[in-house]
């Protein structure tokens, strides 16, 4: 792998290979990276919740695939999860468009698009940045759909921009410089945002089967984020 001199990476992601070995990776220790997920998947419900809180969580995502991009590596450390909150500070710079997507899709898109009416108050007056209640007026169906595209478009920019998050904890650079490195070539960028759609698609998947399978799928698309950042960037 070429370093960061030039600011272009050479990538190398094989998607055939990215699932079988996450696969793998996931087949010898289902428990763990499943409990790893649980509790990182009702943290960001929790934040989503509290509307602003989804900028400080997004970091959170990278638990899952730090600690696989170290198995592939065959690193040892007793903060195989949590190795990066070090450069927490500069990770919420990274992520801050996957949660500026979202923050800003939900007051404005949602209730011109979607059929929604989103208020404050018993008395109805129109909510701005915090609504406490949310009016269905549309029809389920569409309002349901046109719901979950600001999260759609959150986990896009959150996946595409966790290689990113990886880069710059791995290699211990700034945000600019990792994303430099990401977004080196017009090629880099299709093949990074083809990556997080994919993923993105794949973690949504499971709220098909009674919104309890996102756990299983979510936790997959994270395994493959960091078995994609290694391919890309380490192998």
């Amino acid at each position: 792998m070429s370093e960061l001199r030039t600011g272009v990476e050479t990538f190398g992601l094989d998607m055939e290979g990215m699932v079988k070995d996450a696969w793998r990776v996931f087949r010898d220790r289902p428990l763990t990276l499943l409990g790893v997920s649980v509790l990182v998947t009702l943290g960001s419900i929790v934040a989503h919740f509290l509307y602003v809180g989804v900028f400080f969580w997004l970091p959170f995502s990278l638990c899952i695939p730090f600690a696989v991009v170290m198995i592939l590596a065959n690193e040892k450390s007793d903060r195989s999860f949590l190795g990066w909150v070090d450069y927490y500070p500069r990770l919420l710079t990274i992520f801050l468009p996957a949660a500026l997507i979202y923050l800003v899709t939900i007051p404005i898109v949602m209730p011109r698009v979607g059929g929604f009416e989103l208020v404050n108050g018993p008395d109805g007056q129109a909510g701005s940045a915090f609504p406490q209640e949310v009016v269905l007026k549309g029809s389920f169906l569409s309002s349901y759909l046109v719901f979950f595209f600001p999260l759609l478009v959150e986990k896009v920019l959150a996946f595409t921009f966790g290689l990113a998050g990886l880069l710059s904890v791995r290699r211990k650079l700034s945000p600019t410089e990792a994303l430099i490195g990401l977004f080196a070539t017009k090629r880099h960028t299709v093949e990074a945002f083809l990556l997080g759609g994919t993923l993105a698609v794949v973690s949504l998947s499971g709220l098909l089967v009674c919104c309890v399978g996102v756990i299983a799928t979510t936790t997959f698309a994270w395994i493959c984020l960091g078995v994609a950042y290694y391919q890309m960037f380490e192998k």
